[in-house]
């Protein structure tokens, strides 16, 4: 069920030039209450199959979904709030019409720093693949499927916002070797975002806390995300 709320996630991301498969004035409202959904079977599945494996692993890897949808939520309200005073066609709580537009494009230098923040935001508590533990044998398959989806959806999300750039026009094609170019061109900077930036930047993300104070784990995300509120909000005031 987890696996399946994820999956269905993917009809409300833009790829390329193709609108997302179901465009509704809410979808990343929707996108974000399914994967509040998926995380939520993901924990009870896991306490069904054994609560001693449950207590065993690390907190962090089990609510990385939730930490992201969390900073996903924070993003899009701020972006939510950009478009709409600066009159950004489209509607607001549909992630069509931030992937439709750069947004480097429509911002100003405070704009493009809070951009670069809330990149780094998504990107430091996006999930990386991980070796299943052995004991895990029975589920195995499932448990990487739900890991394989989770660790590709992320990505997509954080592609579709941050890097909307298009190949088709640039080629002259139109109509359908567009769409097909601009797809395939898609799912290359997924590929990148997920195996060439995610897992270094989050590796060095995870040392960094390491070396912190306890009280302080949480301080290097906090000042990710409130900096990318706060240049926003410079840019639309300043």
């Amino acid at each position: 069920m987890s696996s399946l709320f994820l999956i269905a996630v993917y009809f409300f991301i833009p790829m390329g030039s193709l609108p997302q498969f179901f465009s509704v004035r809410g979808g990343f409202l929707i996108a974000v209450s399914l994967l509040v959904l998926a995380q939520n079977f993901y924990i009870r599945g896991l306490k069904q199959y054994s609560k001693e494996i449950y207590f065993s692993i690390d907190r962090n890897l089990i609510n990385i979904l939730f930490k992201f949808t969390v900073a996903l939520l924070l993003v899009l309200i701020t972006l939510a709030w950009f478009v709409i005073n600066i009159g950004v066609p489209g509607s607001i709580f549909c992630l069509n019409t931030y992937a439709a537009m750069p947004l480097a494009g429509v911002t100003n230098f405070w704009g493009r720093i809070g951009l670069v923040f809330f990149f780094f935001s998504l990107v430091v508590v996006s999930p990386c693949r991980k070796v299943r533990r052995a004991e895990l044998t029975e589920y195995t398959s499932l448990l990487e499927v739900y890991d394989a989806v989770r660790s590709t959806l992320c990505p997509a999300i954080i592609t579709a916002i941050f890097v909307p750039v298009n190949i088709g026009l640039l080629f002259g094609l139109a109509g359908i070797p567009m769409y097909a170019a601009d797809f395939v061109f898609y799912w290359l900077k997924v590929l990148i975002v997920q195996i060439a930036v995610i897992p270094p930047i989050r590796a060095a993300y995870l040392g960094m806390k390491e070396r912190l104070p306890l009280g302080w784990k949480s301080s290097p995300y906090l000042f990710l995300s409130y900096s990318g509120v706060a240049f926003f909000l410079a840019n639309l005031y300043l």
